[in-house]
C-alpha cells in the first residue's frame, strides 16, 4: 500500500494488531516483523530476544543482547535502551577468548551502528569504523562532509545495473540518511526512489525486523526530504503511511510521528 493506498495500510496495521494480540503466538518468531512494523520497538525486542536472528557470529548465549541492540538501533531508539545494550556487548564482546570471534562481532556491529546514526549514535561507533558506512557517517559527524559524499557516491557507482532490486532495506535506510546528513535532500529523494517504485516486487525485504523497521523510517525520511524541497504534496503522501503504521507507536517515537502528522496535513503549503 506504500504511500497512496490507505485502505490497504490501513488493513494492514488492524492485521498486524490482531496478530500480536494473540497469546501465546502460534509463530512467535513471525511476529517481530509485525511489531516493528507498527512502531512497537520494546515488543519486537522482545519478541526477537526469543527468537535470535541467525546470521549473528559468535557464542549463541550472546545472540539475545545482539538481536535486542539491532532491533533498536533499526528504531534509532530509546537511547537509554541503546546506551545499556552496547555497554552489555561491548563487556561481553571483550570477554570472549578468541580474537577471530572477537573481530566477527566487532564488524557484525557495523549495521546497528550504521542504523542508530541519524538519530543517537552509539557509543564506541569508532570500534566499526572498518565498514564503509560507519566510517562515512564518522567523517559527517566531524564536518568532513566531502568525505562523506564521495563514499556514497562510491557506493553507488559500483552498484549493479539492476541495483534497486539489490538494494536491502536497513542498508538503504542507512545511506539515504547519511545523505540527509549532510544536507542533500535531493540526493536522498535520487537514492531512495529506483527501490521504492519496484518495492513490491523485491521479495523477504520485511522478514527481517530490521528491515521492516527501517521501511517505515524511510517512508518518514523521504517525507521529510520531499518537505525540505517544497513538494509538500509528496511529503504529505509518504507521511500519511507513517501515521497510519506508527499510529500508537511506542512512546519516544511520538515526536515523529507528530512531525508527519504535520507534514500529512500540509498538502498545499
Amino acid at each position: 500500500g506504500l504511500p497512496d493506498d490507505v485502505a490497504s495500510l490501513e488493513r494492514a496495521k488492524v492485521l498486524a494488531d490482531s496478530l500480536l494480540a494473540i497469546e501465546p503466538s502460534p509463530h512467535p518468531g513471525s511476529t517481530v516483523g509485525l511489531a516493528a512494523l507498527t512502531g512497537r520497538a520494546h515488543e519486537a525486542a522482545r519478541r526477537a530476544r526469543k527468537h535470535p536472528t541467525e546470521a549473528i557470529p559468535g557464542p549463541s548465549g550472546l545472540a539475545p543482547d545482539l538481536t535486542a541492540l539491532l532491533v533498536f538501533a533499526a528504531f534509532g531508539g530509546p537511547a537509554d535502551s541503546l546506551d545499556r545494550l552496547t555497554g552489555t556487548v561491548d563487556r561481553r564482546i571483550a570477554s570472549i577468548g578468541s580474537p577471530g570471534e572477537r573481530d566477527d562481532l566487532r564488524a557484525w556491529l557495523g549495521l546497528p551502528t550504521s542504523l542508530a546514526f541519524a538519530t543517537h549514535p552509539l557509543p564506541g561507533r569508532e570500534r566499526s569504523a572498518g565498514d564503509w558506512l560507519v566510517a562515512a557517517q564518522l567523517a559527517a559527524e566531524t564536518g568532513e562532509s566531502a568525505a562523506a559524499r564521495d563514499s556514497l557516491l562510491s557506493r553507488g557507482t559500483v552498484a549493479n545495473d539492476n541495483y534497486p532490486f539489490n538494494r536491502t532495506l536497513d542498508a538503504l535506510f542507512a545511506e539515504a540518511s547519511l545523505w540527509s546528513a549532510i544536507g542533500e535532500p535531493g540526493a536522498v529523494v535520487e537514492w531512495l526512489d529506483p527501490t521504492l517504485n519496484v518495492l513490491p516486487q523485491i521479495p523477504g525485504q520485511i522478514s527481517q525486523v530490521e528491515r521492516t523497521t527501517s521501511l517505515v523510517r524511510i517512508a518518514a525520511l523521504r517525507a521529510e526530504a520531499a518537505a525540505e524541497l517544497g513538494h509538500h504534496a509528496d511529503a504529505a503522501r509518504w507521511a500519511r503511511a507513517v501515521t497510519i503504521l506508527w499510529s500508537d507507536a511506542d512512546p519516544f517515537l511520538a515526536p515523529r510521528v507528530e512531525r508527519m502528522r504535520r507534514l500529512a496535513a500540509c498538502e498545499s503549503c
